[in-house]
């Protein structure tokens, strides 16, 4: 987050929206295309291959994590079709140095750094789901090369929560007809305290036998479940997650909701929550904040400020932010359904705006 200051007003600007659509993705597709018919088994490259017996091999690749391997023959042998490589290859040092080398002399003297753990961080992930000769895995895909699937067996990147249930709902899925039928993604929603949502998005109509078997899932994985379909959600437990922190001395809650924006590193996201509070906690007067999505700094911001007036277009983030803010009892913030160039233009006083 960065901010740029005016007297006693504040702007702060936060992460960029992320965009999700509602509308059906292409379906996985495959080594063989001539033999494939894409209209009959979207997602399952087996259907029609004449050359089913090579494409049930399965090749290891030299990949960032060592979980990654592929389910398509012949295996690509060129290394740059290798998943990509791993940010956190490239060493502390030579993030900061490259980090100086871009932006000069706009940095201070002194940077704070907050190393992030190397594995089991990410409380958020989404997954592909490859089907083949009956079962189901999870995988992920080269940017740009739908056709090659990289199956995931374990991913250490995920939270501890999202990594003692991959294998449990797998377990079940490939139990299952029922829930692995054209299931297309499964995505993990978690929280530091353990809370879990996973989310499964189907390219079928979710009927009573599909819901009897994931309330029985529920229970196995002890987390909260929605499907998605076509114009179709069902939610089994919440559609949200609750995560708690301790920030300058005072514990905050805040609300996610599956689908919308939130932090996926907890860990540094609470480092950045400490470093705002204390670089704020002398400014005092009235701060704007653009893009407060579930109120995340919001929360923690409000009590260095006398107002705060708090923006985001996203309507899910708007729920969350209004429920963060009640639930944490803070009363002088207000919330505003605007975008940044609405706000601008209400500054300039181009035009006012009733929200």
């Amino acid at each position: 987050m960065s901010s740029v200051t005016s007297r006693s007003l504040w702007l702060c600007y936060g992460k960029p929206r992320r965009n999700r659509t509602g509308s059906r993705r292409s379906a996985a597709r495959h080594e063989h295309p001539a033999r494939f018919d894409y209209r009959r088994a979207p997602g399952r490259a087996q259907a029609k291959c004449g050359r089913r017996r090579q494409c049930g091999r399965t090749d290891r690749y030299n990949a960032p994590f060592s979980g990654f391997r592929t389910m398509t023959s012949p295996a690509p042998t060129d290394p740059s079709r290798a998943p990509p490589a791993a940010t956190a290859n490239l060493t502390l040092e030579a993030k900061v140095s490259a980090l100086r080398a871009d932006f000069r002399a706009l940095l201070p003297g002194s940077i704070s750094i907050h190393p992030s753990p190397a594995t089991g961080y990410r409380m958020r992930a989404e997954f592909r789901i490859w089907h083949q000769d009956g079962r189901c895995h999870y995988a992920m895909y080269q940017p740009g090369e739908s056709g090659t699937p990289y199956v995931i067996d374990d991913f250490p990147p995920g939270a501890a929560a999202i990594a003692r249930r991959m294998p449990l709902l797998l377990a079940a899925l490939n139990a299952l007809p029922e829930l692995r039928r054209r299931l297309f993604a499964a995505e993990f929603l978690t929280t530091m305290a353990g809370d879990a949502l996973i989310t499964l998005i189907y390219h079928r109509a979710l009927d009573a036998a599909w819901q009897a078997a994931a309330e029985t899932l529920t229970r196995h994985l002890d987390c909260s479940l929605i499907g998605r379909s076509r114009k179709q959600k069902i939610v089994i437990g919440r559609d949200y997650v609750i995560e708690t922190m301790t920030v300058a001395g005072r514990g905050y809650s805040w609300q996610q909701i599956e689908s919308s924006f939130t932090q996926p590193n907890a860990v540094i996201n609470r480092e950045m929550l400490a470093w705002t509070a204390e670089q704020a906690r002398n400014l005092g007067g009235d701060l704007l904040e653009l893009y407060c999505g579930n109120g995340n700094f919001t929360l923690v911001l409000a009590g260095r400020f006398e107002r705060v007036l708090a923006t985001e277009v996203a309507k899910l983030s708007v729920r969350a932010a209004h429920h963060n803010l009640e639930a944490n009892g803070i009363d002088n913030v207000v919330l505003v359904r605007m975008s940044s160039e609405e706000v601008g233009q209400a500054l300039a006083g181009v035009r006012p705006f009733r929200r």
